[in-house]
């Protein structure tokens, strides 16, 4: 392969053809195209390579391409701090198995999309709760909520959180129906309203929202349900 030609394409099909590690390695530490350098990333096998070539290497496209390949976990947690490109960061917090380094992006980083990304049932119950209550995001709050296990929290996002879709979210895992039909006769947004309805089993209580509740689409909500338990 010679890899003095300008012509990228040919160095490019030159990397596909290539066998030699060692020839391979330097083509990634040096050509000029980055997609040159991504192909030859690709075909090398001696992961111990990847170590300085994620520091060294300039293009984000490469990098993504590195930690795609790499198992390290050293290097997973280098990438998903301290890359500046977040689909890097991204696909390290996919792979990463660090419990420290995931807490630290789902309750520090300043983006939402690694923040988010970062939320796993691995992290602690008191880790999801303080993100579930506090974090700024409704969708960072939102995924928090899916991993939560304590009722009593879930209830208490149900019933106070100010936004409706994560009030809606919380909702979804509560069975207390006290706390239930509370929301459904008092959230302040009709479609809250009607997803309490939904999970009512009091015939009596239905009847007081159908008659009482404001917005026609809760009062049909709850004529369905009494139709549904009727059966």
């Amino acid at each position: 392969m010679n890899a003095k030609t300008n012509d990228w394409q040919e160095r490019f099909k030159g990397v596909l053809n290539e066998t030699n590690q060692e020839r391979l390695k330097e083509i990634a530490k040096t050509d000029s195209f980055f997609r040159v350098r991504e192909a030859a990333i690709e075909k090398i096998t001696d992961l111990t390579f990847f170590e300085t070539r994620l520091k060294e290497e300039p293009d984000c496209i490469v990098r993504l391409a590195i930690v795609k390949k790499v198992k390290c976990e050293k290097l997973l947690i280098q990438a998903a701090t301290l890359d500046s490109d977040l689909c890097v960061r991204k696909e390290a917090i996919k792979k990463l198995k660090d419990v420290r380094t995931l807490t630290f992006l789902a309750t520090s980083d300043p983006y939402e999309a690694v923040r988010i990304l970062a939320i796993s049932a691995r992290l602690s119950q008191s880790t999801l709760e303080a993100i579930a209550l506090k974090d700024t995001s409704i969708f960072v709050r939102i995924t928090a909520i899916k991993y939560i296990k304590d009722k009593d929290i879930l209830a208490t996002i149900a019933v106070f959180d100010t936004e409706w879709k994560v009030r809606k979210e919380a909702l979804e895992y509560i069975t207390d129906q006290k706390i239930i039909q509370g929301i459904a006769l008092s959230d302040s947004y009709w479609y809250v309203r009607k997803i309490a309805v939904s999970k009512i089993t009091d015939i009596s209580k239905l009847e007081e929202i159908q008659k009482t509740d404001k917005d026609s689409m809760v009062k049909t909500a709850a004529k369905e349900r009494i139709e549904e338990l009727s059966k």
